[in-house]
């Protein structure tokens, strides 16, 4: 693209679409962790709140199906899609796969029924965001209660 700048971007574990609650979230366990996180959002103030933050951040459309060939795909061990749109992670998980990435990929879903359509599409793990959640609190909950227990 002509007049664009060349963007260098350090080392990448791990390619997450979508800043929002959700992904934002996700993004800081993951940096927590040690990953070295590239965010990627069609929010211009998400993008530019991270990247005042220091965070590695762009501009992209996840359903844009020529913009993962911009991405460091051969440094990422995960793309990770924390959209819930099924068409979305469709698209993302196609373009993937037109691209060779060879690594694992994660989409979000609300539904169980399109677990087998992402998965037949080539996503490696669903995340299920309230469910996933719901589950954490009730363990966190489980471990409290035997912590009381063993106080009595």
């Amino acid at each position: 693209m002509e007049g664009e700048a060349i963007r260098i971007l350090p080392a990448v574990d791990v390619i997450l679409f979508g800043l929002g609650r959700y992904g934002s979230n996700v993004a800081r366990h993951l940096r927590e962790r040690g990953m070295n996180v590239l965010g990627v959002d069609f929010n211009s103030a998400t993008v530019a709140q991270w990247q005042q933050q220091g965070l590695q951040l762009l501009y992209g459309d996840a359903e844009d199906p020529e913009y993962p060939a911009t991405l460091p795909l051969g440094q990422a061990h995960w793309v990770v899609s924390t959209i819930p749109q099924r068409d979305v992670n469709l698209a993302l998980l196609d373009a993937l796969h037109h691209y060779g990435f060879s690594g694992k990929k994660a989409v979000t879903a609300h539904s169980g029924l399109d677990v087998e359509i992402l998965r037949e599409s080539g996503a490696d793990l669903i995340l299920f965001p309230f469910a996933d959640a719901a589950k954490e609190a009730a363990e966190m909950l489980g471990v409290e209660k035997e912590f009381n227990e063993v106080k009595r």
